[in-house]
């Protein structure tokens, strides 16, 4: 008798040499998630700036996005100070207080052995 699974790997096959997996795929034309999201960001309005005293600019929802997050750093919010700060400087790389790094290191049974 033939488990379910010996039997669903009997039916697979490799694809040949060539050939496509997906032969119809994403239609020509269609753009990527990224590609919209960008298209969006791009878009502008003409307001005022809260952070500048230029009067009335054109910003990219993009840049009202930027500022609206550090009006919330200056309004105290520390998540947001951190995103801003990570996004300028990088996040900081931490270390794990576990990797101990032990150099000339011999196991072995029997009397400790000088190194």
């Amino acid at each position: 008798m033939t488990t379910v699974k010996q039997q669903q790997l009997k039916n697979l096959k490799p694809f040949q040499k060539g050939t496509i997996a997906n032969p119809k795929g994403r239609p020509k034309g269609i753009p990527n998630s990224s590609t919209v999201a960008k298209r969006w960001l791009a878009i502008t309005k003409r307001m005022q700036n809260p952070l500048s005293e230029k009067g009335v600019e054109t910003l990219t929802a993009l840049d009202r996005i930027v500022i609206k997050q550090i009006e919330k750093a200056l309004g105290g919010d520390t998540a947001a100070f951190n995103s801003v700060l990570d996004r300028l400087e990088g996040k900081p790389t931490q270390k794990n207080e576990d990797e101990i790094i032990i150099k000339d290191f011999k196991v072995g049974y029997g009397p400790e052995v000088p190194v």
